[in-house]
């Protein structure tokens, strides 16, 4: 009777310090998957800084800074498990948020489609988002983002090149203030959170 107990006891000690190891490595595990997603968000806002300072538009950057955090909050939520504002776009699609104050619309292009936006680049951006990609949108959002020139006279083909051989999607982000006299900038982001587009504004899936 005493031996059994002895093996129970012995038995529930090992799964205890069992159980204490799995909640450790898990712990370790989730610290590191954040610390790497947050050195990566670094990455992608050096990118954005990089490109509004040669537009002369870092005025922007609070709103491009937001976009960034709220996408990679958006994927730790998921991880976490809690509701997030995801949504499922392997072939890409389209996020646009507006009010009085500000327009801005976000591109999501998957990886194989990316040589397309570069060779026609020199097109106004509102056609490169009906022609080549073949997205809708409301009227009234084409005709701001009609103030827009072409992706190329923003300096951005550089980093839509950089993406594609490196074999990631990309975010064509742009955004016009209207108090500013519309005036706009526009940044390309990588997508690191392919296929997913993690967006609370008004979202369209191609």
């Amino acid at each position: 009777m005493l031996k059994s107990f002895k093996k129970i006891l012995i038995l529930s000690i090992l799964i205890s310090m069992l159980s204490q190891t799995v909640v450790f490595a898990s712990g370790k595990y989730e610290d590191n998957y954040y610390e790497d997603l947050k050195i990566e968000k670094e990455i992608v806002l050096e990118d954005v800084r990089e490109q509004l300072i040669a537009q002369d538009k870092m005025e922007h950057y609070p709103h491009y800074e937001k976009l960034v955090e709220e996408m990679y909050q958006n994927k730790i939520d998921m991880m976490r498990g809690y509701r997030s504002y995801s949504h499922y776009a392997p072939n890409g699609g389209i996020a646009y948020r507006e009010n009085e104050y500000a327009t801005s619309v976000d591109v999501y292009v998957p990886n194989d489609d990316i040589n397309d936006v570069i060779v026609n680049s020199s097109l106004n951006f509102s056609q490169v988002i009906i022609a080549v990609l073949g997205y809708l949108l409301p009227n009234r959002i084409l005709a701001t983002i009609g103030t827009f020139g072409t992706i190329q006279s923003y300096g951005n083909n550089k980093m839509l090149k950089k993406f594609k051989n490196e074999g990631d999607g990309a975010i064509i982000s742009s955004y016009i203030d209207h108090t500013e006299g519309d005036r706009g900038s526009m940044v390309i982001i990588r997508w690191n959170t392919y296929p997913n587009i993690n967006s609370n504004g008004v979202v369209i899936v191609k």
